[in-house]
């Protein structure tokens, strides 16, 4: 099967597409992170998120690995939950799949990424869909960004990846502008 193929072929009809990656299972290895970013990349996936496994209790997998004795114990709760790792990864250590997920993380949420991202969506979609929607102005796309930036985890440079991304969308597919906002939204 293609999944880059079928993804490219549905975000063809202007549906947005958000991919959600978990990290951490036995067969993924270091390299597990860089062939997630390429695959989000080929397939111009306008949004998309990254997270560790978790083993919950009572589940298949927190009971084998409770018996592999690979259950970890975190002694504090400073930690984010988002960075808090419960297990002992079989593929690649600890600190591999820690600093592979902040990179990872990192490359997903940068404004220059999402842009490439959500620009190789525009250039995908072979007609516009038939949502009814009427397109949002550039002009007011772009105000929402630059007064909202404040809330957002936007800087200068972000801002003006977004404000290019909105032009070129609007220039290429206006019909998907209020999708694009959408999906830069998501992002944040």
């Amino acid at each position: 099967p293609d999944l880059v193929g079928d993804l490219r072929k549905i975000l063809s009809y202007g549906i947005g597409i958000t991919g959600s990656f978990i990290v951490g299972f036995d067969h993924d290895g270091p390299d597990a992170f860089d062939l997630i970013l390429d695959g989000v990349k080929q397939a111009c996936l306008p949004a998309a998120t990254i997270g560790l496994l978790r083993p919950f209790y009572g589940t298949n997998l927190w009971t084998r690995l409770r018996a592999e004795d690979r259950l970890v114990q975190l002694r504090t709760r400073a930690i984010p939950r988002a960075m808090q790792l419960a297990f002992l990864p079989k593929g690649m250590t600890r600190i591999e799949l820690l600093e592979g997920l902040r990179r990872a993380a990192d490359r997903l949420f940068d404004w220059t990424f999402i842009g490439e991202r959500i620009r190789g969506w525009a250039d995908l979609v072979v007609r516009p869909p038939e949502s009814g929607d009427r397109p949002m102005p550039l002009d007011r796309a772009v105000q929402m960004f630059r007064t909202g930036r404040n809330t957002m985890t936007i800087d200068d440079q972000g801002l003006r990846a977004v404000e290019e991304t909105l032009a070129y969308v609007h220039e290429v597919a206006p019909f998907l502008i209020n999708r694009a906002v959408s999906s830069i939204l998501t992002n944040d």
